[in-house]
C-alpha cells in the first residue's frame, strides 16, 4: 500500500508539471501573437512616424545650414506621403523663398488654408507676397487676419503698413506703422519704417523727428543703407545739393547698402 501511494502522489506532481508547463507555453504564445498584432496594427505605423519625424527634423536642420536641395528632397518626399504635412511645407515654401521662387506664395496660401487656426500663417503669406511684389494677394490675406488681433499684432501692423505703403496710400500706411513702432519702440526696422513716410509729411516737427530718426541708425545696421538713401533723397526734395552730395557718397562706401538704394 505505501509503494501505491508514492506511486500515486508521483504522478499528480506529474501531472501538475505537465499543467504549468502547457499553461507557461500558451502564455508565452499568447503574448507572441499579441504582440505580432499590436505590431501589425501600431507598430509599424508607429516606426514610420518616427521616421517621418526624424527626416523633417533633417530637412529642417538642411534649411537651417543652407542645404536647399537637401532640404527640399527631405520635405517633398515627407509631402508625397501626406499632403497636410504643415511642416514639410513651410520648408519649401522657406525654399522657394530663398531662391526667389513665386511658388513660394503658392505654399504659403496652401498653408494658411489648411492651418487656418494659427492666423500668423496669414502674416507670413501677406510678407510672401510683398516680397513678389503682388500686394493683391498680400492685401487679401491681411483681410483675412482675426480683427481683434490686428491692433496688438506688431507683425500684422509691420505687413499692413508695407502693402498701403505699395498701393500709395500713406494715411493707412502711417496709421499701420506707427501702430508697430508704438508695439515695439525699440525695433530698428519699425521706426525706419515710420520714418520714411514722416520725413515727407507737411508738418516740421514730424519731418524733424523722422530725420533725427534715421540720423541715429549706425553704420553697422543692416539698415543703414536704406537709412541714408532715405536721408538722401530728403536733401535732394530739398534742394539741398551738397547734404544730398554727402549722403551719396556714403551710399557708395558703404557695405551696408541694398542693390535697390
Amino acid at each position: 500500500m505505501p509503494s501505491n501511494r508514492s506511486e500515486s502522489e508521483q504522478g499528480h506532481r506529474s501531472t501538475n508539471r505537465n499543467r504549468q508547463v502547457t499553461y507557461a507555453f500558451g502564455t508565452v504564445l499568447l503574448l507572441l501573437v499579441g504582440a505580432a498584432v499590436f505590431w501589425k496594427l501600431r507598430g509599424a505605423s508607429m516606426y514610420q512616424q518616427w521616421m517621418n519625424n526624424r527626416l523633417m527634423d533633417k530637412a529642417e536642420q538642411y534649411l537651417k545650414a543652407g542645404k536647399f536641395p537637401d532640404a527640399t528632397t527631405a520635405a517633398r518626399r515627407l509631402f508625397r506621403q501626406d499632403p497636410s504635412n504643415i511642416r514639410a511645407m513651410k520648408v519649401l515654401a522657406q525654399v522657394a523663398e530663398w531662391m526667389r521662387r513665386r511658388d513660394a506664395m503658392a505654399w504659403r496660401k496652401q498653408i494658411a488654408d489648411l492651418d487656418s487656426g494659427h492666423p500668423e500663417n496669414l502674416i507670413d503669406l501677406a510678407n510672401t507676397a510683398i516680397q513678389f511684389n503682388d500686394l493683391t494677394m498680400a492685401r487679401d490675406a491681411l483681410a483675412r487676419f482675426p480683427e481683434g488681433l490686428r491692433d496688438s499684432n506688431f507683425y500684422y501692423n509691420q505687413a499692413a503698413g508695407a502693402v498701403f505703403f505699395g498701393f500709395r496710400d500713406m494715411v493707412r500706411s502711417e496709421h499701420h506703422f506707427a501702430q508697430a513702432a508704438r508695439l515695439q519702440p525699440t525695433n530698428e526696422l519699425a521706426q525706419m519704417n515710420l520714418a520714411r513716410l514722416r520725413i515727407q509729411s507737411s508738418d516740421d516737427r514730424l519731418r524733424t523727428q523722422a530725420r533725427e530718426t534715421l540720423s541715429r541708425i549706425p553704420a553697422s545696421s543692416p539698415n543703414y543703407g536704406t537709412a541714408v538713401g532715405i536721408l538722401a533723397r530728403d536733401f535732394i526734395a530739398r534742394g539741398d545739393i551738397k547734404g544730398a552730395g554727402t549722403y551719396t557718397r556714403i551710399l557708395v562706401n558703404s557695405t551696408n547698402t541694398p542693390f535697390s538704394e
